[in-house]
């Protein structure tokens, strides 16, 4: 196939978003998810070998079930000729769970065929409002069985034990959680956890990362170079002052874990958890955080780069534009951009999913919306992966024809390079009264 140069496709990009004013729907395509109406508590996962799961709470009877889904692509089987969600299936179901719209249930591909995936439940005896814990179940047959293999907290009668994110490891996988300190009553009083399991499920061992954390903000996980990261929001009190609560990243380096340190010192004092935690990607050394904060006093969506493995972040750039609520997301690209989701919020009553690329070299991308949605919680936590690239289908032409137009093309001198052109595309998800996805192509996201 032949084609313009990226340079001149990006700079013909940017003349036509400009000319035509940039239609914000530009490049999204809606794709219906099996989550019924009400449903909500959603995550996403996609694996570098290119399998894309959604997850959802729904009500049953009168409790929960957790259930999910595996994205069918086209060729995948004779029947499957576009983008679309398989049916869904069953991970667990009960009474007495705790459904929260940012301590949502995570599920993730962590070996081949296996996945772990968790949920809360809530002490009968709990006399607060909160009093949960959590359980990890995993499956060896891609969803078909599960089995418990973990559980934290619970016997929280006033805190709780939660924020649960995942990622693959050699031989087995990691799960970074927030737990009370043995003893607290305060349920500000939050410590990070980290338990690392077999790939047969058998746990590992488990251990703490930080004593000190804020409370109700997700943490997020990646592998860097091999080995687990996880990004959380961190928690420096400076009574009687408000409490510093900035971003931090904390990793396994040479098989330890170093302490937390800032992501960036953004200085954002609260004696409050804002519940909103950081996103975090990574591709070998290169690593990508997106994050909420107020620390000059309103509110921004920030990203920062990384290219020695998160020892140390560039300056953040900015990426809302004046009105962004965060609940962020973020993936890497080949090229070593990132694309980030948040909610921005222009108005009290409604607010949009948008997503936008950050380049290594500090240029970034148009803001695209992808969708309007509620303008806060309703919204959930927004959830961002990379689909798996596809091959555009081979055109039906005539071989002779072909040949021909080449070399006119040739002869003619055009500016052209053979080049391997892929559909490469993202995956967004929010709520929106049930979960909703999007397809969006990174195309849309040039200049």
């Amino acid at each position: 196939m032949r084609a313009l140069t990226r340079s001149r496709l990006a700079g013909l990009a940017g003349v036509l978003l400009l000319a035509a004013g940039a239609s914000a729907q530009e490049g999204v395509s809606p794709l219906e998810t099996p989550a019924p109406d009400g449903s909500g508590m959603y995550s996403l996962y996609a694996a570098p070998e290119g399998a894309t799961f959604l997850s959802w709470v729904e009500e049953a009877g009168e409790g929960h079930a957790l259930r999910f889904s595996e994205l069918q692509r086209p060729g995948s089987s004779e029947e499957v000729t576009e983008d679309a969600w398989g049916e869904p299936k069953l991970v667990a179901e009960g009474s007495g769970w705790f459904a929260n719209w940012a301590d949502h249930p995570s599920i993730a591909l962590v070996g081949e065929n296996r996945l772990a995936a968790h949920y809360l439940v809530r002490n009968p005896e709990a006399s607060g409002h909160y009093g949960y814990g959590l359980k990890i179940v995993y499956s060896m047959d891609r969803g078909a069985t599960w089995r418990e293999v973990f559980s934290e907290g619970l016997r929280n009668v006033e805190s709780y034990s939660g924020f649960v994110s995942f990622t693959p490891e050699q031989g087995g996988f990691s799960a970074a959680y927030l737990t009370p300190p043995p003893g607290a009553t305060d349920p500000a009083d939050m410590t990070l956890r980290l338990a690392r399991f077999h790939e047969q499920g058998y746990q590992l061992g488990n251990q703490r990362l930080d004593p000190d954390v804020c409370s109700c903000c997700p943490t997020a996980m990646a592998t860097i170079d091999g080995d687990p990261a996880v990004v959380y929001r961190d928690r420096v009190r400076n009574a009687p002052e408000d409490d510093v609560r900035d971003i931090a990243i904390t990793r396994k380096v040479r098989g330890r874990w170093e302490p937390g340190k800032p992501v960036h010192a953004d200085g954002w004092g609260i004696n409050a958890c804002p519940v909103n935690g950081p996103a975090i990607a990574a591709t070998g050394s290169a690593v990508a955080v997106a994050w909420f904060t107020m620390a000059s006093g309103e509110p921004e969506v920030r990203f920062a780069f990384s290219q020695n493995g998160g020892e140390s972040f560039g300056t953040p750039i900015r990426l809302d534009g004046g009105s962004g609520r965060g609940y962020t997301a973020v993936t890497m690209l080949d090229d070593g951009s990132a694309v980030a989701a948040w909610l921005e919020v222009p108005s009290s009553r409604r607010g949009e999913v948008r997503v936008r690329r950050v380049y290594p070299d500090g240029l970034i991308g148009p803001s695209v919306k992808v969708a309007d949605a509620p303008a806060g919680r309703e919204a959930g936590v927004l959830q961002l992966v990379r689909v798996a690239n596809e091959p555009p289908p081979e055109p039906e032409e005539d071989e002779e024809a072909e040949d021909e137009a080449d070399e006119e093309e040739a002869a003619e001198g055009e500016d052209i390079e053979e080049v391997f052109d892929v559909q490469e595309r993202l995956m967004v998800a929010w709520r929106d009264g049930k979960v909703r996805t999007a397809l969006v192509a990174v195309s849309a996201l040039e200049f």
